[in-house]
């Protein structure tokens, strides 16, 4: 039994990266930069239209079971919630799947919600998000985390 259900997480960890390079393709804008949580890491961006994106997350915990964590989210941004006088200030929300490598493989779905404010005349953005969690892998548990990053955006 646990023969197959490694089988299995490798076809999800290759489902994902297949789903990035699709994404990758039809990108319009890409933003990358680094986060803070409880898995701190590198933050990737791909805007698709100017309200949807994938966010792709790679990180790693220092503590005594030193995980790497692994996520993608597909996110939809509100501009009208939030109004500022310079830059904008989108509200996002959205739904992905994370994977955790430590002592034991730990997976499950992700419900992100946070705030992104893009600035008018430089090339950074800085998120704050919360995200409630549904780990089905190994069991079923209910979790809650959050982030707080910075991203440099890529013009091309």
């Amino acid at each position: 039994m646990p023969f197959r259900l490694n089988i299995m997480f490798y076809q999800l960890i290759l489902v994902l990266i297949l789903i990035f390079f699709s994404v990758l393709v039809n990108a319009k804008e890409r933003w990358v930069g680094l986060y803070a949580s409880n898995n701190s890491g590198i933050s990737y961006k791909d805007w698709q239209s100017h309200w949807n994106a994938y966010d792709y997350g790679i990180g790693w915990s220092l503590d005594k079971d030193a995980a790497i964590y692994a996520k993608v989210d597909y996110l939809t941004h509100d501009y009208n919630l939030v109004e500022v006088p310079k830059g904008k200030l989108p509200i996002y929300y959205g739904i992905g799947a994370g994977i955790e490598f430590g002592s034991d493989v730990t997976a499950g779905f992700r419900i992100p919600v946070g705030v992104n404010y893009l600035f008018k005349k430089i090339p950074y953005d800085i998120f704050v998000e919360v995200v409630p969690m549904l780990h089905i892998y190994p069991s079923t548990v209910v979790a809650i985390s959050g982030a707080v990053g910075i991203r440099y955006h890529f013009k091309y």
